[in-house]
């Protein structure tokens, strides 16, 4: 899945590349600007949210899971 989302980010920021290319940019100026960065920026952050979202899930989870419940004592109404 998050193969997924690197290859869309950088399939969109292929796109914006060919566009300012187009437009005359010279390679300097092309990897200069603001957009490039922003797409760049925009991807590592979205990968890097979506590795960490996997881990972060599976230890909530299990955490919700393993929570040990309290014993009945003697005399209570609840024991059977």
């Amino acid at each position: 899945m998050t193969n997924t989302l690197i290859l869309a980010f950088l399939g969109s920021e292929f796109t914006l590349i060919i566009f300012l290319y187009s437009r005359g940019l010279t390679f300097y100026h092309l990897f200069s600007t603001a957009f490039i960065a922003l797409e760049t920026i925009s991807g590592l952050s979205s990968s890097i949210g979506m590795i960490m979202t996997i881990p972060l899930t599976a230890h909530i989870s299990s955490a919700m899971i393993s929570k040990k419940r309290p014993v009945p004592q003697k005399g209570d109404p609840d024991r059977m």
